[in-house]
């Protein structure tokens, strides 16, 4: 075991994002005089657990030498402003990672780890190619939220939609609400899978709107089309190729994030890909 640091941690270090909204972390950092590399992970699901029944819990990637920030996404768990799925998550990783830059003892060089939605948002913020962003690591993901997300062959997964939102109505009903709602949603996400079916979509008794007001924006009319213009026509939302809401992103098409990733990827200097951390 030598060789190995110990670690601190700092619970629920707040980042600042552009338009003022504080995002809180975890923070586990080698006590080591450092400078370490950061490797940052931002997700929906409670910086707390970071993903640990698939991946190493953040103290293990610390002890190897290096600062680990677990971030909670905007409006989850603890940090301020609105979830609005897959929306602003590249600004808000660009800022992140320049947060990161910044802590006690970080070296400067920042990758970024997780999978799913912590997967997606590695590649929101990696197009923009931000300074010190060295390295990321996306699995069990996509790069798009359009044909390889939410729909398939053009039909919404309504499924994955309404499963996936009244999971994420819990924790926020715990944020938010009474005991008798945290009890509501609990057995609302047990039942939904009984309730795909029901009508009229945008009404749905399991789903509470207070909790998982994002869900609803999926069945408004007004759409956005991949290239950004609107429509507000009966209907759009059926003929539109990327509605306006969680469940696609309009400005960015599967082929447009692929093209720019693999862009960024080209361009960095081929060091920065190496997995060592002391590469970073």
């Amino acid at each position: 075991m030598s060789g190995l640091h110990t670690v601190e941690v700092a619970r629920e270090v707040a980042m600042t994002m552009r338009d003022g909204v504080r995002l809180m972390a975890d923070v586990y950092t080698p006590t080591g005089p450092g400078p370490y590399p950061v490797l940052l992970m931002r997700s929906p699901y409670d910086k707390t657990t970071s993903e640990y029944f698939s991946i190493l819990h953040p103290e293990w990637y610390a002890r190897q030498g290096l600062i680990v920030v677990s971030q909670d996404v905007r409006g989850c768990f603890t940090s301020e402003g609105t979830f609005n799925p897959f929306h602003g998550e590249a600004e808000d990783g660009v800022d992140t990672i320049a947060a990161c830059r910044r802590l006690p003892k970080a070296n400067g060089r920042v990758g970024m780890y997780g999978f799913s939605y912590p997967g997606i948002v590695q590649l929101m913020a990696a197009i923009h190619r931000p300074d010190g962003l060295a390295a990321i690591a996306p699995s069990f993901t996509c790069d798009g939220t359009y044909a390889d997300w939410t729909y398939r062959h053009g039909v919404l997964q309504l499924a994955f939609a309404q499963s996936w939102a009244s999971a994420l109505a819990v924790p926020e009903a715990f944020r938010r609400g009474s005991d008798s709602d945290i009890a509501t949603a609990l057995n609302a996400a047990g039942a939904i899978a009984g309730s795909y079916g029901h009508l009229p979509l945008d009404d749905h008794p399991l789903i509470d709107r207070r909790f998982a007001p994002f869900y609803y924006d999926g069945w408004r009319t007004r759409c956005t089309t991949a290239s950004g213009a609107r429509s507000t026509s009966r209907g759009a939302m059926a003929r539109s190729t990327s509605p306006r809401s969680i469940w696609a992103v309009g400005t960015t098409s599967s082929s447009m994030a692929r093209s720019a990733t693999s862009r960024a990827c080209a361009q960095a200097p081929a060091r920065r890909r190496r997995a060592s951390p002391s590469a970073w």
